[in-house]
Formats: structure tokens, C-alpha cells, sequence
């Protein structure tokens, strides 16, 4: 048997790659939903337009920190978000639960907030401290936290102190 290597300029053997053609069990999305379709009454929709259901998957989230003396206060440290359905996450805990104030602190804000994030028209992508300013959270650098953190003294007052800084909407108190 004789083993040839194909270089760089080398052209692909196209004779034996088989072309893209519709599946034979189109509109449907497997064989087996077609066959399942020929079994049922003809008054049957495939995939009707408009009916669709909204659903919630349950989930815990457990916060990094929290001090004794501000439960509703909680402190999630992040190197960065490892996905897309991570920062997600986040979203969720603070839509569920609106008495709740989730403070981020950052290894470094001005990390790429997801390693899969896409690029915008001028190149760049979203930004940690940006995806927080987008979504409405408060977040620190860990070498510029405030000495309210730092020694637990701080409220919700102070939190609509600092999101006011930071044009962020208030909290009930």
C-alpha cells in the first residue's frame, strides 16, 4: 500500500462527498416524527403557529458572602463568567428574588464577560463591568473595595447610595 501526504496545495478527493439534499422526512424534524404524523388524524397540526408554552426550570443559587447583618446584601466573586447561561443565572436570582441586592466583586471588570462572547461590529465584545452596568448590578474591583464592604457596615441605604453614583435605578429600602 502506498501512503501519500497531502500538502498544502494539495486539492480534497470530492468524487466520494455526498451533497447536502433536503431529508425525505421533511417538514418534519425526524423520520420518526413523520411516521409518528401518519398514524394520526389528518385534523392534527405539526408545529402550529402560536401556541407556545413558557416554562421555568428551578434552580439554587448559593452567594459567596453574605454578612450577618445584611442577609439581603450578597457578595458573588467572579474571575468571569464560564458561559453565556452563567450570567444568565444571575439575572434570574435577582428577577426571583427582588429584595434581595447582588454586588459583584471582580478580579478584573475589564475581562471579556464570557469566553463565548460574540464580537460587535467594531470588534469589540461586552466587558464584565459592562454586562453589570447593562443588567443593573453593583461591582467592584477586589483592589477597590469599599471599606463598607470591607468591614460589613453597610445597608440598603447605602447600596441606593451607590447605585445613584453609578446611575443605577434605586432599591426599596
Amino acid at each position: 500500500m502506498h501512503w501519500t501526504r497531502r500538502g498544502r496545495g494539495a486539492k480534497k478527493n470530492t468524487a466520494n462527498v455526498r451533497k447536502k439534499r433536503t431529508p425525505s422526512y421533511a417538514p418534519f424534524r425526524s423520520a420518526f416524527e413523520k411516521r409518528v404524523s401518519k398514524k394520526l388524524d389528518d385534523t392534527y397540526v405539526y408545529e402550529p403557529k402560536g401556541i407556545t408554552m413558557h416554562y421555568t426550570i428551578a434552580h439554587r443559587y448559593n452567594p459567596d458572602f453574605v454578612h450577618p447583618s445584611c442577609p439581603e446584601i450578597l457578595l458573588e466573586v467572579k474571575g468571569y463568567f464560564r458561559d453565556a447561561s452563567e450570567a444568565r443565572k444571575y439575572v434570574s436570582v435577582k428577577k426571583d428574588n427582588p429584595g434581595i441586592e447582588l454586588i459583584f466583586i471582580f478580579n478584573n471588570p475589564d475581562k471579556k464577560a464570557h469566553p463565548n462572547c460574540r464580537p460587535r461590529n467594531d470588534g469589540t465584545v461586552m466587558t464584565l463591568h459592562e454586562w453589570c452596568m447593562k443588567e443593573g448590578f453593583l461591582y467592584y474591583h477586589e483592589r477597590e473595595l469599599p471599606a463598607e464592604i470591607i468591614d460589613g457596615k453597610y445597608d440598603m441605604s447605602w447600596v441606593n447610595h451607590e447605585r445613584k453614583k453609578r446611575g443605577l435605578p434605586q432599591r426599596e429600602e
